[in-house]
């Protein structure tokens, strides 16, 4: 009903048949008195709109979800809406999120962040991995992960990483071995210091190389130690504990070294991989180098895979 109290009569001529609102569907019903409303809100409105796709087919979610969209940016109107549709929730930014959850009869709110890959898995929705990246290490994984999910979180979803033994040699291996099928395609993501060495490899089209010139575990400690306090305020770590971590655990084989700093600011590999990530993205120099890793990427990705959403 308008706010001036007039109803809808709605009739449908489809492949000759004509029907009336008495003998439509009740979602096909929604979705025409949805897109009718449409016309008539005032600019600026708020609307509240429940599960618009209920009785829908699911490609009708997404058609009653453009008639709002539509509707919305003509109207320069705000939408609230919820859904239990994962085509949805998939087709929106993740700002625009909110999950509610029903907990000891209580509804508890919370804002979904940078990855909705959870809340869609909850909804039902099967992401299919059609993306191998083969990685040296844990390390490797974490980081690439962290960084390619900055730049674009919808490639993420895609992706499953994989490591395939100890160092580069076995990423050489696992690429120029696996065989090829067209529900997959891969990429041997290597650290940077080993470009040289890959580009003889008779697989190197399809190697990418991580941002770093040296190993992550050298660039990233030496970084800390000329940026001490930079680097502290990230784990909530003093300063005067990081130079102590970074002088007791100094001198030994890089990745030894690493470790031990690891262990002596009592920080796990997922935290101390995220704070080393976050602390070399704040470095002025680090932007280029980045830029170009993530078009690198998702060139490589959009040749491999032409039809992936990202």
């Amino acid at each position: 009903m308008r706010p001036d109290g007039v109803i809808p009569y709605f009739l449908a001529t489809v492949s000759g048949a004509s029907y009336d609102v008495t003998s439509m569907g009740t979602g096909e019903l929604s979705v025409v008195y949805i897109s009718w409303l449409m016309d008539y809100i005032k600019d600026h409105s708020i609307l509240l709109i429940e599960e618009p796709e209920a009785m829908l087919t699911p490609t009708g979610h997404l058609s009653v979800f453009d008639i709002i969209k539509a509707g919305a940016l003509t109207r320069r109107a705000a939408v609230v809406l919820t859904t239990n549709s994962s085509n949805i929730v998939n087709n929106m930014d993740t700002a625009q999120l909110i999950a509610l959850r029903r907990r000891e009869a209580r509804t508890r709110c919370h804002l979904v962040g940078g990855d909705k890959t959870a809340l869609l898995q909850s909804l039902g929705y099967a992401i299919n991995k059609s993306l191998i990246l083969f990685v040296e290490d844990k390390l490797a994984e974490l980081v690439a992960s962290d960084l390619i999910s900055r730049f674009n979180v919808q490639i993420t979803k895609h992706i499953e990483f994989v490591i395939p033994g100890v160092g580069f040699g076995d990423i050489k291996k696992a690429i120029t071995n696996f065989p090829t099928l067209g529900s997959f395609s891969i990429i041997g993501l290597l650290d940077g210091d080993m470009k040289a060495e890959a580009l003889s490899w008779a697989k190197k089209d399809i190697c990418c190389f991580l941002p770093f010139e040296r190993s992550m575990e050298r660039e990233f400690l030496d970084l800390i130690a000329s940026d001490v306090s930079g680097f502290a305020s990230l784990p909530g770590r003093s300063s005067d504990a990081v130079e102590l971590a970074l002088s007791q655990s100094h001198g030994q084989e890089v990745h030894d070294e690493f470790h031990d700093f690891r262990i002596y600011l009592s920080l796990t590999v997922e935290q101390l991989s995220k704070h080393c990530t976050q602390h070399w993205l704040q470095q002025s120099a680090s932007k280029v180098k980045y830029d170009e890793f993530t078009t690198t990427l998702e060139a490589m990705i959009r040749l491999m895979r032409p039809t992936l959403t990202i």
